[in-house]
C-alpha cells in the first residue's frame, strides 16, 4: 500500500513556476482529470480572499504535511508574505512573514515564488513528514529564501540577490540556477535578466530586450494572447484565431485543451479547432491577472486580492 501511495504522490502534476517550467511552456503534460469529456463538469470549488495583491500561484502536488497527506498551492504577497493554501479544503495551512528592513523603496514583493522539481527517491522514514522539495521566495529587499514547503521553515541562510526595491518578474528554476527579469525599481541595478547561482554567484544575463510574449506550447502548438485575440500557430502555420475578446489574459494549456480568463470568466478551448468548450460564470469584479495555473484536475488564478480555484466537486 504504502509504495502504491508514494507512486501516486511522485506522478503528481505540479505546477513549478508562473510560466509551469524552466521553459515557459505554460503547459501541464503530467494532467490527466480535465480532459475534453470531462472539462464541461468544472464548478467553481472556492475562492479565498486574501489581505493584499498576491502573485502567480505555483502548486506542489500530494506531499506529506504535519497534517496529513495535502496539495498545496503557493502564493506571495505585496507585504512579504507568503501563503500556503489547501488545495482541496480551499483554506490557509500556514502564512510566513518575512521582516524586511525599513526602507524608502515600496515596490513590494513582484515576483510569483517558484518549486524546486522532485529529482529522488520516495521519501522514507524521518523525511516522510518532509519530502527533499524547495520552495523560493525573493522578498523586496532584494533576498532570496529557500524554505521547506511543509511548513515553511528555512532549509538555507537567505542570500543576497537584487537591489532592494526592484520590480522583478516571476522567478524560474533551471538546475541549480535562479533567474528573473529586473525592469526598474527603487535604486536597482540596470534593466535586464539576472540568474543566481544557488552557491551564491550572481551574474546579468542580458541587458536589453525584455522576456518574450508569454504564450502556452503545447505538442508544436502555440497559442497566444494578443490584445482582443488569442491565436493558434502550428510551425509558423495559423490554425485559428479568435477576434473580438475582451483582452483575454495568457493561457495554458493541458491535455489538449487551453485555458484563459476574460474579464472575470474562465474559458477552456479545444487547442486543435479553436471551439470553446467550457465558460463560467463570472467571478466578481476584478479582472484576472496573468497567473493562471493547472495541477491534478485543478485550475487556479488571482484577480487582484483573490485566489480562485476550480475542478470538478467530489461526489458523496
Amino acid at each position: 500500500m504504502l509504495s502504491v501511495l508514494f507512486v501516486c504522490i511522485i506522478a503528481a502534476a505540479d505546477w513549478l513556476s508562473a510560466s509551469a517550467d524552466p521553459r515557459h511552456t505554460r503547459s501541464q503534460p503530467a494532467e490527466q482529470e480535465l480532459s475534453f469529456a470531462t472539462v464541461g463538469g468544472l464548478k467553481l470549488l472556492w475562492k479565498f480572499n486574501f489581505e493584499e495583491r498576491i502573485t502567480a500561484p505555483v502548486v506542489l502536488g500530494p506531499i506529506f504535511t504535519h497534517r496529513g497527506i495535502k496539495e498545496l498551492v503557493f502564493v506571495a504577497g505585496a507585504q512579504n508574505n507568503l501563503y500556503s493554501v489547501d488545495a482541496d479544503l480551499g483554506r490557509l495551512f500556514w502564512k510566513r512573514h518575512f521582516d524586511v528592513p525599513a526602507s524608502d523603496c515600496k515596490t513590494g514583493l513582484t515576483a510569483a515564488p517558484v518549486l524546486a522539481p522532485y529529482n529522488g527517491p520516495p521519501p522514507e522514514g524521518d523525511d516522510a513528514s518532509t519530502p527533499r522539495r524547495s520552495l523560493f521566495v525573493l522578498t523586496s529587499d532584494g533576498q532570496l529564501h529557500t524554505v521547506r514547503p511543509a511548513d515553511a521553515k528555512d532549509l538555507t541562510v537567505p542570500e543576497k540577490f537584487l537591489t532592494p526595491g526592484s520590480i522583478a518578474s516571476d522567478l524560474t528554476l533551471t538546475s541549480r540556477v535562479i533567474s528573473t527579469y529586473v525592469s526598474g525599481g527603487c535604486g536597482a541595478r540596470p534593466t535586464g535578466e539576472y540568474s543566481l547561482t544557488l552557491s551564491g554567484a550572481i551574474r546579468l544575463v542580458m541587458s536589453a530586450a525584455p522576456p518574450e510574449p508569454k504564450a502556452a506550447v503545447w505538442q508544436g502548438i502555440r497559442i497566444a494572447a494578443s490584445g482582443g485575440s488569442l491565436a493558434a500557430v502550428e510551425r509558423d502555420h495559423p490554425l485559428w484565431v479568435l477576434a473580438d475578446l475582451a483582452d483575454p489574459i495568457p493561457p495554458v494549456a493541458a491535455n489538449g485543451l487551453v485555458f484563459t480568463v476574460i474579464g472575470t470568466k474562465l474559458l477552456a478551448l479545444e487547442i486543435a479547432s479553436g471551439n470553446q468548450v467550457f465558460e463560467s460564470a463570472a467571478n466578481g469584479t476584478e479582472p484576472a491577472q496573468d497567473s493562471l495555473a493547472v495541477a491534478n484536475g485543478h485550475i487556479y488564478f488571482v484577480a487582484g486580492k483573490t485566489l480562485y480555484c476550480y475542478g470538478f466537486p467530489i461526489e458523496i
